[in-house]
């Protein structure tokens, strides 16, 4: 092709005006996860560790080649293998302090960026996951606590040792997945697959967090996983009875996996709680913003009333096109029966319901067989 754009009628009689505008995106902390690193192992996991704490970094799959070595990045290119669009924030505290001070001086001064929170804790401690389950579970709108475990206690019922005892016997709560794999964190790689689609919604909000297939780790097993040997058949029923997700072949002889397990070691369900939390964000921002809105000035009255009702209806409408919920109903009374308020307040008793749907995970098919002597 000739280069002749230089002088031509495109270059001097044609002209397009483009205006450049930077635009937030509401509720994206709900699909970018956090991990949570003291300074000391930052020192060996990230290329330039931060010298003054509590300090972020934010990696993608271009990038986080980069930025991060050690198992910290082996944890990045497991959530990485099967995820092109998910960024993660990566918040370096200061160990030193006493009590878990500055893992929760780095929850405090971050925590709004990110809903599912991880711990780098190497070996068997698990008091950092503790602590950070904690601040977790007293702060349910903005974070939800998850980690991988490969400790034989989740594999015996009942638990008496290991994480998921320890979170629970914290009175917390945590998504957890076992694996004896090696050089991955398998709660954040399920979670990656879990972030690796935009539905309806127009972000991976609501998204299966289990039975995604995958072949880029290996069953749970007890071998370390290298050979993508499941757990037994008792270390399943036991996984199930605790509420611990794992990583089981699909059966398909490709030796894909997929995880299996829905819930938080306390029996909420992951899906339906990070539901709950994002429609809550959003519909308090997109109401803040409706009320705001110095162009349309907003009073206590009937109008008003309906474009805050409008507004819940839209928000719920694309999870109903993916099947995260069904039945969605606006139930709130007429404007003239809301109960009193006074001054300024409007109160919406029984706003909304609807029905959660949860993933399939077992199908039975009856059928009958004829023979004809």
């Amino acid at each position: 092709m000739a280069n002749d754009f230089s002088g031509s009628i495109a270059q001097n009689n044609i002209a397009f005006t483009i205006s450049t505008s930077i635009t937030a995106v509401v509720g994206d902390n709900y699909y970018t996860p956090m991990i949570f690193i003291d300074d000391t192992s930052a020192d060996t996991n990230i290329v330039t560790p931060a010298s003054v704490f509590p300090a972020i970094l934010t990696v993608n799959a271009s990038n986080f080649g980069d930025l991060t070595i050690g198992t910290l990045k082996d944890w990045l290119t497991s959530f990485y293998a099967e995820n092109s669009i998910s960024e993660i924030n990566i918040v370096t505290y200061n160990g030193a302090t006493a009590l878990y001070g500055g893992l929760t001086a780095g929850y405090n001064a971050y925590k709004t960026l990110s809903y599912q929170k991880f711990v780098f804790e190497s070996g068997t401690d698990n008091a950092a996951k503790i602590a950070l389950a904690t601040l977790c579970e007293a702060d349910v709108l903005l974070s939800q606590f998850w980690s991988g475990t490969s400790e034989g206690g989740a594999l015996v019922n009942p638990m008496i040792a290991g994480l998921a005892f320890d979170i629970a016997d914290a009175n917390s709560d945590a998504r957890i997945v076992y694996s004896a794999q090696t050089g991955i964190e398998p709660a954040l790689t399920s979670l990656g697959l879990a972030l690796n689609r935009i539905n309806a919604t127009g972000t991976p909000v609501g998204n299966r967090v289990d039975y995604n297939s995958t072949l880029s780790v290996k069953a749970s097993g007890t071998t370390g996983g290298a050979d993508n040997s499941n757990v037994t058949a008792t270390g399943m029923t036991n996984l199930k009875l605790n509420k611990v997700g794992f990583f089981e072949t699909v059966g398909n002889g490709t030796g894909a996996v997929a995880c299996y397990g829905d819930q938080t070691i306390g029996g909420k369900y992951v899906g339906a709680e990070w539901f709950k939390s994002y429609f809550q964000y959003i519909n308090q921002v997109n109401c803040a913003q409706y009320l705001t809105d110095s162009t349309n000035p907003k009073y206590k009255t009937e109008s008003t009333y309906q474009g805050i009702l409008g507004m819940v209806r839209a928000s719920a409408q694309p999870f109903q096109e993916t099947g995260v919920i069904s039945n969605f109903a606006i139930t709130a009374p007429t404007f003239l029966k809301l109960p009193a308020t006074a001054g300024d307040t409007i109160t919406i008793p029984n706003c909304w319901s609807a029905t959660f749907n949860r993933g399939v995970s077992n199908v039975n098919v009856q059928g009958t067989l004829f023979i004809t002597a």
